[in-house]
């Protein structure tokens, strides 16, 4: 069977089925050596309750686990214990991830062939409609002492292996082998940072070895979604390229869908990554600022960049320059306001060239003295205020309190005045700056007006 290949059957079981988010309960493993069989098997404290539906499934309780140690304290055993060895189990996936990300949080990273028994049987019985672990046991007649443990579901796998191997022969070998899944890291990134990859929902930005930002995304999975930018390679018009560059990978795991978009929009704005759709891509905001100290009684507006906090005398946001001088331009037509006054191109020729003059003016006459400043003044405040930024409808900074419905992990995401003031996990620490970003803008504003599932607000 597999000759040649050190072999570590294993299955756990967990509080629940979530692949980041539960933890482990019991540990079973079967290693294979030839005709040398060792067996491991231990409970494992989760450090929170076994949820009653799980606990009935399994016949593990809480008082069992009370006084297992917790993963942290078996997990050099564990990684020892699989080092070098395929990793076999039924439904591969979820063991493997689990264990996988048990091992991370422990400081120890796991990379090992997998290969998954419902797809061996699927190969190597495809006569039969059924493959979970219930339907081979009784199919091949292995006989079981209790369900639903992890060295009793282990041993019946590797009982199995055992009798389709006898029945099959060099077929078992074959299928194997083509079904042997290598968790190998795509050409270009250095193995340490592709085992760094969790299997958490996040952002990333792919990047070339330059340094140059290529592509910027949130995905539920980092690790299989920064993967598949190279299993898909040339599916898409960037793909390849993508794939020819990348040299690194920096990512950011979120506890919810509302912290990964606003990460999105962040990174989209810093880093501005040459293969992200150019719609997508958000140009240095901008607003008009009204001055009002002008020695001559003359208000001016100023399309300005959007650094830091808005100023008080900000009226509209836009995406970049260009949008916000059309917007004045058009507010302005429409207003009757004076162009000759308030556009920079035409500032210079007040004095002797004012539209006011025109026979068909388009203003008031402010420009020649037939309009007072003053009423010019008030017209355009008045103008501006209906473009005007939504007002801040709090007294100070709020937090938006992000919480995963299954393991209670919270994320706090703080904002004051439409700026995204930083993130923090609960202790007050915040890791960010206080600039403004439209795409934050637009996503804060979407937020409040309806809150996303698992998320409260905080005010203060």
């Amino acid at each position: 069977m597999l000759s040649g290949q050190a072999l570590a059957i294993v299955d756990l079981e967990t509080t629940g089925g979530h692949l980041v988010h539960d933890r482990i309960t019991e540990v079973g493993v079967v290693l294979v050596d030839g005709d040398r069989v060792e067996r491991y098997q231990t409970l494992v404290n989760p450090g929170r309750p076994i949820p009653p539906a799980i606990a009935e499934l399994t016949g593990i309780r809480d008082e069992m686990v009370a006084d297992a140690p917790p993963f942290e304290a078996i997990a050099a055993e564990i990684k020892r214990m699989l080092a070098g060895r395929l990793l076999i189990a039924h439904n591969a996936r979820f063991d493997y991830c689990v264990l996988k990300n048990a091992l991370r949080r422990a400081g120890l990273p796991l990379r090992a062939d997998t290969l998954c028994t419902v797809q061996l049987s699927r190969k190597l019985y495809p006569e039969h409609y059924k493959h979970n672990l219930d339907a081979i046991v009784a199919r091949h007649g292995i006989a079981m002492a209790e369900r639903h443990r992890a060295l009793a579901d282990a041993e019946a796998v590797y009982r199995f292996l055992c009798s389709a191997h006898a029945e099959h022969g060099d077929a078992f070998d074959e299928a194997s082998r083509a079904l042997i899944a290598e968790p190998g890291a795509p050409a270009g990134l250095a193995e340490a940072t592709a085992d760094a990859l969790p299997d958490l929902p996040g952002v990333y930005l792919l990047m070339s070895s330059s340094g140059e930002p290529l592509y910027v995304a949130r995905t539920d999975n980092l690790r299989r979604r920064v993967f598949a930018h190279f299993e898909q390679a040339g599916t898409t018009r960037a793909q390849p390229r993508i794939g020819e560059k990348l040299g690194d990978v920096r990512f950011e795991e979120s506890v919810g869908e509302f912290g990964a978009q606003l990460m999105e929009k962040l990174w989209l704005a810093r880093y501005r990554p040459r293969y992200n759709p150019a719609s997508r891509l958000e140009e240095t905001p901008c607003t008009l600022a009204l001055d009002t100290d002008g020695e001559d009684g003359r208000w001016r507006v100023r399309v300005v960049p959007c650094a830091g906090a808005l100023p008080d005398n900000a009226f509209g946001v836009f995406r970049g320059a260009r949008e916000a001088q059309h917007a004045l331009a058009q507010l302005i037509a429409k207003e009757r306001l004076c162009p000759t006054l308030l556009l920079p191109a035409r500032g210079a020729r007040a004095a002797d060239k004012g539209c006011g003059k025109r026979r068909h003016r388009p203003c008031l006459g402010a420009c020649v003295g037939e309009e007072s400043m003053a009423a010019h003044n008030a017209r355009l405040h008045a103008a501006l205020s209906g473009v005007g930024v939504e007002r801040w409808p709090y007294a100070g900074p709020v937090s938006l309190v992000e919480r995963h419905p299954i393991s209670g992990e919270q994320r706090v995401h703080v904002f004051e005045r439409w700026c995204y003031l930083g993130s923090h996990a609960g202790d007050g620490r915040l890791a960010g700056g206080a600039d403004f970003e439209m795409g934050v803008y637009r996503l804060l504003r979407s937020a409040l007006r309806k809150l996303p599932d698992g998320v409260t607000l905080q005010e203060g």
